[in-house]
């Protein structure tokens, strides 16, 4: 095992080992970080900028050169980047022009030529080498973590990886498939779309195992759980391929549009898929398209999924879970762990906790007995893509399902229509609402109704509580930008018959200020 508190050095042969380093080193960072990008003319330091912004932003961002204009600023979900040439600089106080004090409160800088900053310069950095290597054999690099680096290195020794990813596409016949790297998310998980000669895509999932990520084994009591780690407790996958491969089995074995799976290396976290391609409802929407007839083409989805019984097992052996009381429980609990650190007027004894799980168990218990559906757990607009070639309910093209358990049918409802990322209007909500119990008449519309507002409810807090984590501990400030739309859920949800003891127990701590009337 290296020692990652210290220098590492690697060797880059080419262009794409350089956009994977980038790809690599892009989701380690946050606000407030400072990458140091050293080496002569045309070592290839912007290049390894473009694909750490690409990873962060854009496949297709378009990032030129910050040579004449000095500094160049992109906006991502998370925070800003701001990628710096300082060459031109002839003196170290030149910076200050720049601002780039301020900017470290909301920013990740790229400063291509640091040397310039002289006295000026930054202890708290990771500093990246690159030179040329021996023989002319592509490049050297040398990465060295100084102050908070030195905690959270990883290693960058992409070659045995690359190499890994090399060798899988050539056994699968992509040997000469063009590369396309896909943005990043917050996961480990990273995408590229692959381009054969003939124009065909597919997409290869890059998702190496996560040391220690456990998922939750049937059977397991809640001991057993606690002692596996938060994976277990929350019943996510943990980044298992054979946990989406067996989902996407399932899904398309019901007629739906999930990914055909092409070749996969389970051991070492490689999967090749059909394409469904680029038009995420949320993109679509974006641009102007009708929300309406998206939606309502979802809500045909859950009414499919819904009117079956899905099994205990997976194709391929992956278990189906539930959607438990301990696993909400592990949800909810983030509220009240982390929105007191975001809002350090919400305070929370022990009394305060006390009645919160008071009030939560029998709601979470009614929504375990009632766990009797395929839910995919993360079914929004930017999970969703539009397949207008095809017919009825398949026209939905479904991503991004390798957590799902089996729950409450109203889960994958509110979390499509009480979205945390993009508001959803109430008509809209109605609309889609109406259409899902023409579908199901057999279904008991109020008491539905009842624990949809419940779990809508603990999901709108369990969110915030995310998020805070995210701005507190994360030092992601965007997040906050979201507060809003999920206290606007949450106080509508807690005006709703037969929520009177939450929104009581809101009011006794602190947020009648916070909630939105």
């Amino acid at each position: 095992m290296p020692d990652l508190t210290k220098a590492q050095t690697l060797h880059l042969p080419d262009e794409a080992a350089t956009i994977d380093l980038g790809a690599r080193l892009a989701p380690q960072l946050k606000s407030g970080d400072i990458v140091y990008l050293r080496g002569g003319l045309g070592m290839g330091k912007s290049s390894l900028a473009r694909a750490m912004i690409r990873t962060l932003t854009s496949s297709d961002q378009d990032v030129p050169s910050p040579t004449f204009t000095l500094m160049q600023t992109y906006d991502t979900a998370d925070f800003q980047i701001a990628h710096l040439d300082l060459y031109r600089l002839k003196a170290p106080e030149e910076s200050y022009e720049l601002g780039l004090d301020d900017a470290l409160a909301y920013s990740v800088l790229l400063i291509e030529w640091p040397e310039r900053l002289g006295h000026l310069g930054f202890d708290d950095r990771l500093d990246i080498i690159l030179e040329e290597a021996d023989r002319d054999q592509g490049r050297k690099v040398t990465i060295t973590p100084h102050g908070r680096f030195r905690n959270i290195m990883p290693d960058f020794n992409v070659s045995d990886r690359e190499s890994l990813k090399q060798r899988f596409l050539s056994d699968a016949g992509f040997a000469d498939a063009m590369r396309q790297p896909l943005p990043g998310d917050a996961s480990t998980r990273r995408y590229e779309r692959l381009v054969r000669a003939d124009g065909q895509s597919f997409m290869l999932m890059d998702q190496p195992p996560v040391p220690g990520a456990e998922p939750c084994r049937p059977g397991e009591s809640e001991s057993e759980r606690r002692t596996s780690g938060y994976f277990a407790l929350a019943r996510l996958s943990g980044g298992r391929i054979e946990a989406f491969v067996a989902v996407a089995d399932y899904l398309r074995t019901q007629g739906l549009s999930a990914p055909d799976i092409i070749a996969v290396d389970s051991g070492n976290g490689l999967l090749i898929s059909e394409d469904l391609g680029a038009d995420v409802f949320v993109t679509l929407i974006d641009q102007g398209q009708d929300a309406a007839p998206l939606y309502l083409a979802a809500i045909e989805v859950q009414a499919k999924l819904h009117a079956v019984t899905p099994p205990d097992v997976l194709p391929g052996g992956w278990p189906l879970l539930a959607y438990d009381d301990l696993a909400l429980k592990t949800g909810a609990e983030v509220f009240t762990e982390w929105y007191p650190h975001y809002d350090p007027a919400c305070t929370l004894d022990t009394t305060a906790l006390a009645e919160w799980e008071a009030l939560w168990a029998p709601l979470r218990q009614r929504a375990e007995a009632g766990a009797t559906v395929f839910i995919h757990r993360d079914f929004h607009a930017e999970n969703l893509l539009w397949l207008p070639e095809r017919e009825g309910i398949q026209r939905v093209g479904l991503i991004d399902f390798q957590d799902a358990l089996r729950a409450h049918p109203s889960w994958d409802l509110l979390s499509l229509l009480q979205d945390a990322r993009r508001d959803v209007s109430p008509e809209l909500e109605a609309l889609c609402l109406d259409h899902y119990f023409k579908l199901r008449p057999q279904v008991d519309r109020a008491a539905f109704m009842r624990d949809y507002t419940a779990l809508a409810t603990l999901n709108a807090a369990r969110i915030l509580g995310v998020f805070a984590r995210l701005v507190t501990r994360d030092h992601k400030p965007k997040y906050a930008a979201f507060m809003p739309r999920m206290l606007g859920h949450l106080s509508r949800n807690l005006r709703a018959d037969g929520m009177e003891g939450l929104r009581d127990w809101f009011g006794r701590y602190g947020f009648n200020d916070r909630l939105i009337s």
